[in-house]
């Protein structure tokens, strides 16, 4: 798969509004992407982060999404964990992107110890068909008890997880499994509300969503993602890498600009679901 660079700009981690000068401190960035004062009804705000490239692909030439970021989207990247109370990620991702024991810097601990938050963000995993192995270090090294979410009615299964992390069962919800990634498909059934009541339940309730297409596009369909961080990156990945979100069937959905931010030759946009 060519890989082509447009932009050989410093990979430094400077980030500013449009056309200024001065970079942005992290607290200033954290201001910039504040979560919401008044969440939605089930006072759970899912938050999407994305990197893609200038024609759209999700993923650099290794088909992983990290060849594509710059250090301003790592900055950004981490500072948006840090503010969470929960990371979601679909099981497939997982595996493509080679997670381990979700752990956010040791500066972003000090930031959420003193504001009375955990040390870390909880790591939810969305999985149908159970392909992440319950000793994968996702769960094996997690510094917070893991979150698994599935419809899986395998009890013998399930059972090899109870250990490592906490089950939630989304009932009547229909995966789909017919890709990698996986995630709440959104054909008849699928209820992601459940999965938000779940959360809140959990006492989650700034959710941050790392992906993948299949998990995006069903909390789009279902109107069920709040927002959508997306970094656009100064580079153009030929072939036939995967959209940020991605299902059979298309559907347009409205979203309002927040804010844009520049660095690294990147742009980083924060979007708000249209009202």
């Amino acid at each position: 798969m060519p890989f082509t660079t447009f932009d050989t700009a410093a990979d430094d981690d400077v980030v500013r509004e449009p056309g200024g000068r001065r970079a942005l401190s992290d607290d200033e960035l954290i201001e910039r992407y504040s979560w919401p004062q008044h969440p939605s009804a089930d006072g759970v705000t899912i938050r999407g982060n994305v990197v893609t490239s200038i024609d759209g692909s999700a993923v650099g030439p290794d088909a992983r999404a990290g060849s594509i970021g710059t250090a301003g989207d790592r900055r950004l990247f981490e500072l948006l964990r840090r503010t969470s109370d929960a990371v979601m990620v679909g099981a497939g991702t997982l595996l493509d992107e080679q997670y381990v024991g979700l752990r956010v810097s040791d500066d972003s601990v000090a930031w959420r110890v003193s504001r009375g938050l955990a040390q870390h963000p909880t790591l939810v995993v969305v999985s149908s068909d159970l392909s992440i192995p319950a000793d994968h270090a996702v769960f094996a090294d997690a510094p917070v008890r893991p979150v698994l979410v599935t419809n899986s009615g395998d009890d013998g299964r399930l059972a090899a997880y109870e250990p490592v992390a906490t089950i939630v069962r989304v009932a009547d919800a229909r995966f789909d499994d017919d890709e990698r990634e996986e995630g709440l498909a959104g054909g008849s059934g699928t209820d992601p509300a459940e999965l938000r009541r779940a959360l809140a339940r959990l006492g989650l309730h700034r959710v941050l969503c790392e992906g993948g297409p299949t998990l995006f596009s069903a909390l789009l369909d279902r109107g069920a993602l709040d927002e959508w961080c997306i970094t656009l990156s100064s580079v153009v990945v030929t072939g036939a890498g995967p959209r940020p979100a991605h299902s059979a069937a298309g559907a347009t959905h409205g979203f309002a600009r927040a804010s844009m931010l520049e660095g690294c030759g990147a742009l980083f946009f924060r979007w708000e679901r249209a009202t």
